[in-house]
């Protein structure tokens, strides 16, 4: 018959209880049943550990061993891909000088605040006194 760890725990430590109640010197009723429940219970707090125990240890002895991983095959010399001699590669081109942006011409009269965009359309830029800024904005239509 197998008896699985708690319960075989439980049962050893009733049986420790019987032992120690004998070695006792006090037999009375109250004593007698508070020795057999701590035994018991102990019995079984250690049945409980011994099967946790137990269980990580198989779980650990099945559980498969991680293969190495594979190395890649060596790729043959003449199939590697050449890489370009920097001396003979040709020159990358330039990127293009960035283009000023037009002069645009101040309000007429010249006072810092919204005013209609040069450039045209419906929106408003800022003119700080000096130069448009990149501020725009546009009125409510009613």
């Amino acid at each position: 018959m197998v008896v699985a760890p708690p319960a075989a725990g439980a049962l050893l430590g009733l049986a420790g209880g019987f032992l120690l109640l004998g070695s006792l010197p006090g037999r009375d009723a109250a004593g007698t049943a508070l020795v057999l429940l701590v035994a018991t219970a102990v019995g079984l707090a250690a049945g409980v550990l011994l099967s946790l125990v137990a269980g990580l240890w198989r779980a650990r002895r099945r559980r498969p061993k991680p293969e190495p991983a594979a190395t890649p095959a060596p790729v043959p010399r003449r199939q590697r891909a050449r890489r370009p001699d920097p001396e003979s590669a040709p020159p990358r081109p330039e990127p293009p000088a960035p283009q000023p942006e037009p002069e645009l011409p101040p309000p007429a009269d010249r006072t810092p605040g919204w005013h209609p965009d040069p450039e045209g359309g419906a929106e408003r830029r800022y003119w700080d006194g000096g130069a448009w800024t990149a501020h725009r904005w546009r009125p409510r239509q009613r």
